[in-house]
Parts: C-alpha cells; sequence; structure tokens
C-alpha cells in the first residue's frame, strides 16, 4: 500500500490543481452553495494558499521565515483536514476530488 501511495503521489499535476482550486473557490462567490460549501471552498483555498508558500520558501531566498509563520501555515492546514473530514462523503466532496485528480471533467 506505501509503495502504490508512493507512485501515486508522483503523478499528481499541480499546477492543474491550483487552477481546479482556484475555480472552486471563485465559483463559491458567485453561486450559492449549500452550508457544507463553505468548508469545501476553506480546502481549496488552503491548498492554494500552502502551494504558494511552498513555492516561496523552495525559491524565494529572500523570504525570511517565522515560527510564528510556519505555525500559521500548520494551522491552516491542520483546519482544511478538520473541514475534509466534516465533508469528505458528500457528493460535491467527491467530485471535487474528481476534479482534481482526472483529466478535464465537468463540475456537477
Amino acid at each position: 500500500m506505501a509503495r502504490q501511495r508512493s507512485i501515486l503521489a508522483r503523478t499528481f499535476d499541480h499546477v492543474k490543481m491550483k487552477g481546479t482550486c482556484d475555480d472552486h473557490v471563485k465559483s463559491f462567490y458567485s453561486s450559492g452553495q449549500p452550508s457544507s460549501g463553505v468548508q469545501l471552498k476553506n480546502v481549496a483555498y488552503t491548498f492554494v494558499q500552502l502551494q504558494e508558500m511552498r513555492h516561496t520558501a523552495d525559491y524565494n531566498n529572500a523570504v525570511v521565515w517565522s515560527r510564528s509563520d510556519a505555525i500559521g501555515a500548520i494551522d491552516m492546514a491542520s483546519a482544511a483536514f478538520s473541514d475534509w473530514r466534516a465533508i469528505r462523503d458528500q457528493d460535491a466532496a467527491q467530485d471535487y476530488l474528481l476534479q482534481l485528480f482526472l483529466p478535464k471533467i465537468p463540475r456537477a
């Protein structure tokens, strides 16, 4: 199982995933969403924010990260995981996963 997880992880297209997350966040604000939509929007938003932080950390040596910056990022990730656990079995969350990992599919 761990070997397969490692193989799967290397297939992720983070550019596509970021685009999917950006689209999801934007569509949240332009359409009526159920209350669970707030949690899914937070998951998508957090993915984008943490990915941008990671790119900054990897490629911009001028940025100095403080302990509070790191703790803030950890708190963001923890909140997103809590939101995900609350909604992961809902159709909208499962559709979101498909949009993240599969070639272009239409939004439900």
